[in-house]
C-alpha cells in the first residue's frame, strides 16, 4: 500500500472516530453552576456536609394526558435516581465530610434540590429513519444549591439535553436515562471540585 493510501486510510478512521464520538454524545447542554447575580461570589468553605434531596416531578404534568399514566412511574424512579447518581459522584470526588440523601440541614450543610422538567423518550423509529429532531428524546432539569440554615439560593444548574439531531442508529438508542447520567456526572464532579476550590464566581469574572 502506498504512503498516500495509508494516509487516506488513517484520515478516514480518524474522521469516523470523531463522528462516532459526536453521535454518542447527546445534544444540548448541562450548564455550569451559576451564581444568582453578576456580582455574586459564593464561598463554599463553611460547608462540610451536602444533603441531596429527592427531586420534584414537573414533567408528568407537562406531558399529554394520554401519556401521563405511563410516564409517572418512570418519573417516580427518576426523581430518586438522578439525585442518587449526583450524590454518588460527589462522594467519589470528595470535598465534603458527609454526603447524605436525607436528614436535617444546619449551617454547615449545603442542600441540593431540583426538579425534572421534561422526560421524553420520543420515538426511536423516527430518530432512526427521519432524524432532524423527529422523535427526539429529551431530558430537562433545574437544580438549586441552597444554604441549609437560611434556605438562601447560592447557585443553580440547568440541564437541557436531547438526542443527536441528525438521527440514525446512534440517536435511536439514546434515552433520557442516558442524558440524566451524563448530567449527574458533570454536576457531581463540578460540585465536588468547587467545594475543594472554595469559591464560585459568576462565569466571566
Amino acid at each position: 500500500m502506498s504512503l498516500q493510501r495509508t494516509r487516506k486510510s488513517i484520515l478516514s478512521v480518524a474522521a469516523l472516530s470523531c463522528a462516532l464520538a459526536l453521535g454518542l454524545a447527546a445534544c444540548g447542554t448541562t450548564s455550569s453552576l451559576q451564581a444568582p447575580t453578576d456580582d455574586a461570589k459564593i464561598d463554599l468553605t463553611p460547608y462540610s456536609k451536602l444533603l441531596v434531596e429527592d427531586f420534584k416531578d414537573e414533567a408528568t404534568a407537562r406531558a399529554k394526558p394520554e401519556a401521563q399514566p405511563l410516564l409517572k412511574p418512570k418519573l417516580d424512579s427518576a426523581v430518586k435516581m438522578f439525585p442518587d447518581q449526583i450524590a454518588s459522584v460527589v462522594k467519589a470526588g470528595g470535598g465534603f465530610d458527609a454526603v447524605t440523601r436525607s436528614g436535617v440541614a444546619d449551617a454547615q450543610t449545603l442542600v441540593l434540590r431540583g426538579a425534572i422538567v421534561q422526560f421524553d423518550e420520543g420515538n426511536a423509529a423516527l430518530r432512526w429513519i427521519v432524524g432532524f429532531t423527529a422523535g427526539n428524546a429529551n431530558f430537562d432539569a433545574r437544580l438549586e444549591l441552597v444554604d441549609g440554615a437560611t434556605n438562601r439560593t447560592l447557585g443553580t444548574w440547568v440541564v437541557d439535553k436531547n438526542s443527536w439531531a441528525l438521527g440514525g442508529g446512534i440517536a435511536a438508542t439514546q434515552r433520557p436515562e442516558d442524558f440524566m447520567q451524563e448530567a449527574a456526572k458533570k454536576i457531581g464532579t463540578e460540585l465536588s471540585d468547587k467545594r475543594k476550590a472554595g469559591t464560585i464566581r459568576k462565569q466571566g469574572q
